[in-house]
């Protein structure tokens, strides 16, 4: 019993033994396993460490890239609105010069018809063109009349010329009293104005007259020369003279003495080569309004002694005894 006993125990310690070594190398497997365990750990910690750095330099240059991305845009954007416009421009600079060129080419086209058509109208354009030039002309040297009183004359003006021709003959008068200043300052004793003022007056009298008669400036002057101007006037601008006076006469909105500038008008004409000419006659009695305006300047020159061959007036003829007792009167008393 006891030897089965001891043959039990000792299976059981070989058993056992067994057991332990089993146990010891399950042990070493375990620490094996566990060692690679930790270093299966390390790796893939560093390698998540080493992805994650991946991760967050791509996510920087990611970043980079975009911002990049976005100051390229913004710059090709602008670069390309800059474009845009430059090309909107050039389309609107071309479409200006089409319609340029189509303009220059109806011109073009006009004036080859007025050149082949109305070669009349287009010489008259040019002849405007040349009386502003020359108009302009005497407002920079008012005393270039003496030169082109003789152009002036021989066209006929507009009325928007007028105020050209005042400008310049205003400018000449001013001139003219800046030098007078000087002259009496420097006791020098010159004449000055003259010729230019009656130039001036001629082209007034021939083509503005009705004008003139209004202008408080000029109306003195005009006056003043008529004698000279209505005898060197032709019988077709005496006429337009005539005419012109006529409605600055009846022209009710004029306020200045009517009646002694028609009484020098008709006194000048008295005077003139035209005092006999009927045309005159019809138009003073058909034009001024009212007719009392012509019959008191009429009287006017009566009064003065000046009888107008113009409407057969004849100055009184004295009577024989009047004239025997006028003789008598003026004889020497005998000795």
């Amino acid at each position: 019993m006891a030897k089965i006993d001891s043959l039990y125990i000792s299976d059981l310690e070989e058993h056992i033994s067994e057991l332990n070594n089993i146990a010891d190398s399950l042990q070493g497997q375990i620490e094996t396993i566990r060692t690679k365990t930790d270093l299966l750990y390390d790796i893939v910690e560093t390698s998540n460490d080493s992805i994650a750095n991946q991760l967050s330099a791509t996510n920087v240059l990611l970043a980079l890239i975009a911002i990049i991305l976005t100051f390229g845009g913004a710059i090709i954007g602008l670069y390309i609105r800059k474009k845009k416009l430059e090309v909107e421009a050039m389309v609107s600079t071309v479409d200006e010069k089409k319609k340029t060129v189509d303009q220059i080419a109806n011109a073009t086209e006009e004036l080859d018809k007025q050149i082949h058509s109305n070669l009349k109208d287009l010489y008259q354009q040019l002849r405007e063109e040349e009386t502003c030039a020359l108009l302009d002309r005497l407002i920079l040297e008012p005393r270039d009349i003496s030169n082109l009183l003789k152009l002036l004359l021989a066209r006929d003006l507009k009325e928007h010329d007028f105020a050209k021709l005042r400008e310049a003959y205003l400018k000449l008068k001013s001139d003219e009293k800046e030098e007078k200043k000087e002259i009496e300052d420097s006791m020098i004793t010159i004449k000055i104005g003259g010729d230019y003022d009656d130039n001036y007056i001629l082209v007034f009298f021939q083509h503005f007259c009705n004008q003139a008669v209004k202008d408080d400036i000029i109306r003195p002057e005009l006056i003043r020369r008529f004698y000279d101007t209505c005898d060197n006037a032709f019988k077709r601008d005496i006429i337009k003279s005539t005419i012109d006076i006529s409605k600055a006469i009846s022209d009710n909105e004029s306020s200045f003495n009517k009646e002694e500038v028609l009484t020098a008008f008709l006194k000048a004409l008295n005077h003139s080569k035209h005092r006999n000419l009927s045309d005159l006659r019809n138009i003073l009695e058909q034009n001024i309004t009212p007719q009392t305006l012509l019959d008191k300047a009429k009287e006017q020159c009566v009064k003065d002694k000046e009888y107008l061959s113009l409407f057969g007036m004849k100055a009184p003829v004295p009577d024989a005894k009047h004239s025997l007792d006028n003789a008598t009167n003026s004889a020497p008393a005998e000795k």
